[in-house]
Formats: C-alpha cells, sequence, structure tokens
C-alpha cells in the first residue's frame, strides 16, 4: 500500500488520535503560534524541506520530533517503523512533536489547515516516516529475496545510472530498490544525524546490500553514534581500529572526529564524498529529493 494512496485513512486517524490527548493550551495565543501560521500562509502551496528557512517547521527542527514521546511511545516508534506501519510512524511523530511544542496545537486542530500542517510532517519529511518507508520497502524485497544477493551500494554512482535508466523508460529493478532504500537511510542518518538509520547504515557498511562508505563518511557516522550513545567506549574504540586499517592517516580521523563533534555533516568540510555534498545541497533553500 502506497503511503499516498492512504490519505483519507492518515487523516482519519491524526484527528482522532488528536482529538484524545488535546494538550492544554492557554486561553491567550502564543505569539509562535501566530507566527507559525503565517508562515505557513506564506508558503501554502509550496513543497519545502524541513530545513527550508521559509518552513514554517524550520525553527523547531533542531530536535527529533520523537524526542517528546514518552518511552512506551518511542518503543512503539521502534517496532512499528521497522515493520513498515508508517501510517502510525506518522501518528507518533506528529504526537512527539505536539508534545514538545503543545503552543502550536491549535493550528494543527484547525479544520482549514490543520490536516495539510500535519501532512506537511509525515512520512516524507520527517527522519522516522523516512526510515519506516526504506523499511517497508526493504521487508518487502526480503520477502522474495536475500540481500546477499546484491553487491554493496555507492549511492553516488547508483544515483546517477538509475537517473539515466528512468530517462530512458526502462524498467525498475530490485536493485533499484536497494538504492532508494540505502538512500533514505543515508540520507536521514548524514544529513537528518537520526540515531536509528547511523546504526542502520553502520550495521550494513561495505557489506552485501549495504551501502559503501569512505573511510571519512564511516568515522564520521562511527563517532556520531558515539556521542548518541549507541556504542560503549569498548565497542567504539573496536570499530575505530577497524576503520583505520583501511587508511594511514592518523591526522585524518582527528579532524573527522573534531568535526563530528562541533556540527551535522552539512556544516563540516572535513569530510568529503557524496554524502557531504548531498547533504549540502538539502540543507541549502531546496526541497528533499
Amino acid at each position: 500500500m502506497s503511503i499516498d494512496g492512504s490519505n483519507f485513512r492518515l487523516s482519519f486517524f491524526l484527528t482522532v488520535i488528536l482529538a484524545g490527548w488535546t494538550a492544554h493550551v492557554n486561553a491567550q495565543a502564543d505569539p509562535r503560534l501566530d507566527l507559525f501560521v503565517q508562515k505557513y500562509e506564506n508558503l501554502k502551496n509550496k513543497r519545502l524541506s524541513l530545513a527550508h528557512p521559509g518552513n514554517p517547521f524550520y525553527p523547531y527542527i533542531d530536535k527529533h520530533f520523537e524526542t517528546g514521546l514518552d518511552s512506551k511511545d518511542k518503543a512503539e516508534l521502534a517496532r512499528v517503523q521497522e515493520n513498515g506501519d508508517c501510517i502510525k510512524v506518522d501518528l507518533l511523530v506528529i504526537k512527539g512533536f505536539l508534545q514538545l511544542y503543545p503552543f502550536l496545537e491549535p493550528a494543527f486542530l484547525d479544520e482549514t489547515n490543520g490536516n495539510k500542517l500535519k501532512f506537511m510532517i509525515s512520512s516524507g519529511y520527517s527522519a522516522p516516516g523516512s526510515r519506516c518507508f526504506a523499511y517497508m520497502q526493504l521487508n518487502e524485497l526480503r520477502a522474495r529475496r536475500s540481500l546477499e544477493e546484491f553487491a554493496p551500494i555507492d549511492v553516488g554512482t547508483e544515483m546517477a545510472i538509475i537517473q539515466k535508466q528512468r530517462r530512458d523508460h526502462q524498467p525498475e529493478t530490485d536493485r533499484n530498490i536497494i538504492y532508494e532504500i540505502q538512500f533514505r537511510l543515508g540520507r536521514t542518518a548524514f544529513c537528518s544525524d537520526y540515531p536509528p538509520s547511523i546504526k542502520d547504515v553502520l550495521t550494513a557498511a561495505n557489506k552485501n546490500g549495504g551501502m559503501i562508505l569512505t573511510v571519512k563518511e564511516e568515522l564520521y557516522l562511527t563517532e556520531r553514534a558515539r556521542l548518541h550513545g549507541l556504542f560503549e567506549n569498548s565497542e567504539y574504540q573496536q570499530k575505530v581500529e577497524k576503520i583505520m586499517r583501511r587508511t594511514s592517516s592518523q591526522q585524518r580521523f582527528r579532524s573527522v572526529e573534531m568535526a563530528s563533534r562541533r556540527s551535522r555533516l552539512h556544516e563540516i568540510e572535513a569530510i568529503d564524498g557524496f554524502w557531504s555534498i548531498a547533504c549540502k545541497v538539502f540543507y541549502k533553500d531546496k526541497t528533499y529529493l
């Protein structure tokens, strides 16, 4: 079932869930709500990424929306993501967002614009939603083929090949699906700094069915994973030692390590390769590709 074909059901479920856990909102509207609505009115029918300064959600993307959820909902979010149940993911992401920013809730309950706002942070835009869509594709593929059949994916090279195939109207292949899966996981890992996707990418890095990473890219993600608490120190050291066998430059590692502690990838010059360029594009007044 496609996400686009589920709009009516998603709208219905969103209305029900929002009605069920409406947060307290002061009688006097928060000025941030007025600014949020004004920004929405200004862009209305434009399709902008959440990282576009003109997007009403832009001031609120410093936190992943699901951080507003309690531990039970976070566990449920992880489960439904990996099951590919993206409608439920959308519901939980929106719930988390409004738990973080309850003063924006009136905009979401508005009969005219509420559902449009909900869709703006649904599967096409949120990191959990994008990861869920990748898992939906992955689960469908695993049902008929083993990932071991596919050589590791160089996402940048594969993108150019697949774009040409599509221009030439060639049929889609399972390798195209692997590319789309790895592109979504890579985008949310590198560009959105989303911990579950970081773990996904590192787990399958340079393996069949996984993504080819440069030394710098793998070092960058490994350091981000450590900062997110995904690795114990001993496990982190083992991973770094394994990566460093691929390079003779200790200085290269230190520059990546220090940069990784300060910033997200689109702000770092120490990393080169496809994802460094791609993330800069995504964050430069562009829609997500």
